[in-house]
């Protein structure tokens, strides 16, 4: 409990980000039974690591995270009374859990998450491409952020890196490795959260996702960990990270 068990991506075009991200992370997109709107299970060996959907008013546009809560209703009271605000009101999906889209105190959307009792699927092994595994939070204030999330989650401090005139990354836990990062958003940045997924090669990727449509901004950097990272605008406009070799 404590970090991100779903990461879901809504947009104006579904069937083309299915394609985009299909052929850059390798994903297969099964439909959800039932699903109206349709909803897409986006699978990495053969296993769900994500979703997508159309967009849906309040939702807005791009890639949201949701947060594993011990209790969605509690866990709501506690985040307005540290300033953020409940987006809309708490839904219960049968066999799946109890969802409550908010805004932190940043104005940054994501959703509390209480799974509903059942056996998880297993997780793919690391590495493997398309499997989420870094999250990373752009705001006004890192202590702020980290006491917010920390009180909801159970967060601890990990390690920190000093990044100069950018300030502190301050990286989180959720009862065992670090699981994400939080930094001041820079100057021309809007506050978010931003996902990272696995790819085999950093600058390979990069260069698919330009013949796919996309757009990298970002990037190649090393980080530490001898890996690499990069951020990429997909062809809908919504960004999103990947991590792996540098190529």
């Amino acid at each position: 409990m404590g970090g991100f068990v779903w990461h879901e991506l809504t947009t104006t075009d579904p069937d083309a980000a299915a394609a985009f991200y299909g052929r850059l992370l390798g994903w297969e997109a099964d439909s959800f039974p039932g699903s109206a709107p349709p909803y897409l299970v986006l699978k990495a060996a053969g296993v769900g690591v994500a979703g997508l959907c159309a967009t849906k008013a309040p939702q807005p546009p791009g890639w949201i995270g949701y947060l594993h809560v011990a209790d969605v209703e509690e866990a709501c009271r506690r985040a307005e009374a540290a300033g953020a605000s409940a987006v809309a009101p708490a839904e219960e999906m049968e066999g799946i859990g109890r969802m409550q889209l908010m805004h932190d105190p940043d104005g940054v959307p994501f959703v509390l998450m209480t799974p509903a009792p059942r056996e998880a699927p297993p997780r793919p092994p690391e590495g493997t491409t398309g499997l989420s595994v870094w999250d990373e939070h752009y705001g006004a204030d890192v202590e702020r952020s980290f006491a917010f999330y920390a009180d909801l989650a159970g967060w601890t401090k990990d390690s920190a890196m000093d990044m100069g005139e950018m300030g502190t990354y301050q990286m989180v836990a959720a009862g065992g490795p670090a699981i994400g990062g939080l930094m001041r958003a820079p100057e021309g940045m809007g506050p978010r959260w931003l996902v990272y997924f696995n790819v085999p090669s950093v600058t390979g990727a990069m260069e698919e996702a330009e013949r796919l449509g996309g757009r990298p901004f970002f990037g190649p950097q090393e980080v530490p960990g001898a890996m690499w990272i990069a951020q990429i605008l997909d062809p809908q406009g919504h960004p999103f990270g990947i991590v792996g070799p540098k190529g």
